[in-house]
């Protein structure tokens, strides 16, 4: 019995090296990584990718001005940040759709020279929000922002709705292309698939694009035209691997 296994795992191996030797696009194009065990299993890692374009963007802003009075620079703050909330709620943005990530106060010093010390400059005042839009209405949006107190653009990131649908779409990619594989190696035998052992899912990827511009309202102050924004593609990748026992 032990004699007819070994023939068979040698045929195998054979099989499989003519593959490779006869198709030289299988190693450069497709990656196999498989392992056939002595239990009559075999082991396969399986890849699945999704690329889909995305259609949110989540773009993170700052309000930050300077005032001597560390209280005026907070209530002079308050003031901007909601006359903007009530221009942005005007264009039917949700008000779940923004929120507030960050306050600050902070005293500005400078090196004075006469003294040869730091002196007290004022404070700087700062409100940080991240606004959730639709990607085609992101440069409408950000001509809004720059057109009404907002004084930088960190970053825009681009997501999408359907990403938890996506990521099991990738990973049902990733099982058909384990047993693909699996099915290649025994296509010329008597053997084939009769069940799964195992199955291990490896953390899901995701390339999601990010615009990380420096955007001040000295350029785009009193632009008309909206600012043309591209959200690229968002790349979601799975791996598993799965040991198929085989008959």
């Amino acid at each position: 019995m032990n004699k007819i296994y070994n023939i068979f795992f040698v045929s195998i191996f054979i099989f499989c090296f003519l593959i490779v030797a006869n198709n030289p696009s299988f190693g450069s194009e497709n990656i196999y990584n498989l392992k056939i065990n002595n239990d009559k299993t075999i082991s396969v890692v399986g890849s699945g990718l999704i690329k889909e374009r995305p259609n949110i963007a989540l773009i993170d802003f700052d309000i930050t001005l300077k005032n001597p009075d560390p209280s005026n620079a907070m209530d002079t703050l308050s003031q901007k940040a909601n006359s903007l909330l009530q221009k942005i709620y005007e264009q039917g943005v949700n008000k779940n759709d923004i929120k507030t990530s960050n306050v600050s106060l902070q005293p500005i010093y400078v090196f004075d020279r006469n003294s040869n010390k730091e002196i007290l400059d004022g404070y700087s005042a700062t409100e940080s929000f991240t606004l959730k839009t639709s990607v085609e209405n992101s440069g409408k949006m950000i001509s809004l922002l720059t057109n009404n107190g907002v004084n930088q653009i960190n970053n825009i990131r681009f997501e999408r709705l359907d990403i938890n649908q996506l990521r099991l779409q990738a990973i049902e990619i990733a099982m058909s292309d384990a047993r693909n594989q699996a099915n290649a190696v025994l296509d010329k035998t008597k053997y084939r698939i009769s069940g799964i052992k195992s199955v291990t899912v490896s953390p899901i990827f995701m390339q999601n694009p990010i615009l990380k511009e420096n955007l001040y309202n000295k350029s785009l102050t009193g632009t008309n035209q909206p600012l043309p924004i591209e959200g690229g593609e968002i790349e979601v990748r799975a791996n598993v691997q799965v040991v198929f026992i085989f008959e």
